[in-house]
């Protein structure tokens, strides 16, 4: 059985300043479980972001997708405001 996935409150402001530094964004937290919740295009890279509101955590099942991701070289990153988000396309200070 299949659970509907839990959406951070802070996903569509995160989405809205990607977009308007000009990232194109796919929202993925549909794919729910363990999946990240957007895949970021930005000047040639690929991320995948989770989008967490402050004092929520990954699940243990993010964090062990999280750690395989990145134990292969791939971009995959936490973030919980869009000015977070930013910084990791290289936006911002």
């Amino acid at each position: 059985m299949r659970f509907a996935h839990k959406v951070d409150s802070n996903q569509a402001e995160i989405i809205d300043a990607l977009e308007q530094c000009g990232a194109i964004v796919f929202n993925a937290s549909r794919f729910g479980d363990q999946f990240p919740d957007l895949i970021v295009g930005y000047r040639g890279q690929i991320l995948l972001m989770e989008c967490k509101a402050d004092g929520n955590d990954l699940s243990e099942g993010q964090e062990v997708f999280h750690a395989r991701w990145k134990s292969r070289g791939l971009p995959v990153f936490t973030v919980r405001s869009p000015e977070d988000a930013l910084r990791k396309i290289g936006v911002g200070k």
